[in-house]
Formats: C-alpha cells, sequence, structure tokens
C-alpha cells in the first residue's frame, strides 16, 4: 500500500465518522450552535518525491447528510481560507519551515464523497530521516482557528538481504527467507514480494503490458523504536508459485515474460498504528464507533511510515524452471 493509498483510507474513516455524526443529529433533530471542526489526515514518508495533507471541514445544516456530503463545498475550505505549513524541529530547534499549497490534480475515487475534484496541501520539498520530528500547523484565516500536530519520523530500514541483482532459489520445499534491522521509529513492518512480468501479444509482440503480483510475507511488530532489531520473514516456492497461479489469468492471445522481482519493506509508526488498531476495532454496540485523533483542536490523523524497495533481485535458472514448468504455473503460457 502506498502513502496516498493509505492516507485515503484514513481520509475516509474520519469522514464517515463525520457523517454518521451528522446522520444522528439530523436523526434526532438536535439543534446547537455551529462549532468549527476541522478534520486533517496526512501520512509523511521520507521516500515519497511529493508529500499531501488532506484538510477538510465536517459540516452540519439543514437537508440529507449524503447530499451534503456529495457538495464540493461542504467538505472543503475555500480558497485562501487556509494557511498551512511544516515545520522541521530537531534537538528543539526549528530547522525549517516548509508552506504547504493547495493542490487539486490528484483525483478523487467515485463514492459518497463529492469526486472527483479532491483538495489537497502540499509540499515536494524532502523529508528528512535525521532524527528530526515534524509539525503541522494549519491556520484558518477567516475564523482564526489553529490546528496542529507533530510526528517523529520514521528511519531508514537496513535490509540484510536480499541485495539489489541478487539472484535466490525458489525451488522444492526450503522457504527464502529476507532479513531486515528495524527502523527507529518504525513500530509495524510489512513484507511484500512484488514478481514483475510483462504480456506481449503473440501475433504483434510490440503490443506489451507490464503487470505485478504482489506475495504478502507478513506482518511483524518492533519490540521497540530504538530501531536495530533483526527480522526474519520467509516465502515457501509453493506460496510463490500458488499466489502467481491464482493472480496471472490464462490468455491465449499473450505470452507472459517475467522480469524480476522486488522487494519491498514497509513501516508505520506508532500513532499510525495506534490509528489502524482502533480503525479495526468493532464496537459490539450498535452506534458506537472506536475514535482515535492526535490533532490537537480537531480530529484526525498526522504520522509518518516509511517504504523500502530492494530492486532487480533474480530468479535462479531452476527458480525458472519451476515458474515455467511447476504445477501451479504451467497453464500460463512463460516464456
Amino acid at each position: 500500500m502506498t502513502t496516498f493509498e493509505a492516507m485515503r483510507k484514513a481520509v475516509f474513516i474520519f469522514a464517515a465518522a463525520g457523517l454518521l455524526l451528522q446522520s444522528c443529529k439530523n436523526d434526532f433533530e438536535v439543534n446547537e450552535p455551529w462549532r468549527e471542526t476541522m478534520v486533517v489526515v496526512g501520512l509523511l514518508n521520507a521516500a515519497d518525491t511529493a508529500h499531501y495533507i488532506k484538510i477538510n471541514k465536517a459540516y452540519l445544516g439543514e437537508g440529507n447528510a449524503l447530499v451534503m456530503a456529495g457538495e464540493f463545498d461542504s467538505i472543503n475550505y475555500t480558497d485562501n481560507e487556509i494557511d498551512a505549513r511544516l515545520e522541521r524541529w530537531k534537538n528543539g530547534v526549528l530547522m525549517q519551515t516548509l508552506p504547504l499549497y493547495r493542490d487539486t490534480l490528484i483525483p478523487k475515487d467515485t463514492g459518497v464523497f463529492a469526486s472527483p475534484l479532491q483538495m489537497l496541501y502540499k509540499t515536494s520539498s524532502p523529508i528528512l530521516q535525521d532524527g528530526s520530528s515534524y509539525k503541522l500547523i494549519i491556520n484558518n484565516e477567516n475564523s482564526g482557528k489553529v490546528v496542529t500536530s507533530e510526528t517523529p519520523i520514521v528511519q531508514n530500514i537496513s535490509v540484510n538481504t536480499p541485495n539489489p541483482n541478487q539472484t535466490i532459489n525458489l525451488v522444492g520445499v526450503n522457504p527464502y527467507s529476507t532479513k531486515f534491522y528495524t527502523a527507529a521509529e518504525g513500530k509495524r513492518y510489512e513484507v511484500v514480494v512484488r514478481f514483475h512480468y510483462t504480456e506481449k501479444l503473440i501475433f504483434d509482440t510490440t503490443q506489451q503490458e507490464r503487470k505485478h503480483v504482489d506475495i504478502f510475507l507478513g506482518t511483524y511488530e518492533a519490540a521497540d523504536l530504538s530501531g536495530g532489531q533483526l527480522i526474519e520473514s520467509s516465502v515457501t516456492p509453493e506460496v510463490f508459485y500458488k499466489t502467481i497461479g491464482n493472480n496471472v489469468q490464462p490468455n491465449g492471445n499473450v505470452n507472459l515474460y517475467y522480469n524480476s522481482l522486488e522487494f519491498i519493506y514497509s513501516a508505520a509508526a506508532e500513532v499510525f498504528v495506534i490509528y489502524m488498531d482502533v480503525a479495526q476495532t468493532q464496537s459490539a454496540t450498535f452506534g458506537e464507533m472506536p475514535f482515535f485523533t492526535n490533532i490537537s483542536d480537531g480530529v484526525g490523523l498526522f504520522s509518518s511510515r516509511f517504504n523500502k524497495y530492494v530492486n532487480n533481485v533474480r530468479l535462479s535458472a531452476a527458480s525458472y524452471d519451476s515458474l515455467r514448468f511447476g504445477q501451479y504455473t504451467v497453464h500460463q503460457g512463460w516464456r
């Protein structure tokens, strides 16, 4: 999952919480003075080249809440209403200020909430992994409301094995194990092997499409946030080839060509882990919703994560034979 995909899921949950609240207000006709509630979601990732903060407003008004959710102006602030910035702090000293600029280039998926236009706040400045923390400050220049939050940054993940361009064996019954060291400020980890391949039309090989299949290896928790803990994650040949067999559909019009493997290590900061755990909690009482926020004078999530990529890992010749002729993939037409 990319940082933006993770952020999009977080946005939906917080926005849905606002929708549920509004629905309850309509159902019971509760009238109270309007109070501004800012909904903020941001996940900083030092591996990304651009960083986005989603800033919305909770809405309150007469009428159907679902209809209101679909109105762009009901959930978004107007031009020049929001002044937002990131501050980089290290050892108690302000090191850098990064203005956040409005951006509408990433469309929103269709659904309950207004789409496809989506309002984000962006910086392309790099997020440093030097022990700095980042503070988010959002000022509504019309109302004077100020919302803040702060997060440490997940540091680099050190991979012991595999290395880029390394050849690995996935044959027989012996699993392949990858080993990595946890990052400072990283609490939860996921490991995925991405199998890259190309489909080429048999009668016109210039017509081709690059695709991939993800093989999930597992989720792991660090003992603490200091980093340096060795974690080993394994995949058996059976799981590897069976996953490919289940996710690549045979097509008599194309030939399949294996390209390479990519090992992807994802780390989430502790606050992000707490948010994910709370979001997955199912309440036994109808109408109750578990809730978590680390936004001061607002609601939402501001945290960090990190993705480490080891590219161009190769299958051995014996492993490639297993791909072409093994029981799970022999019918797919690998060349």
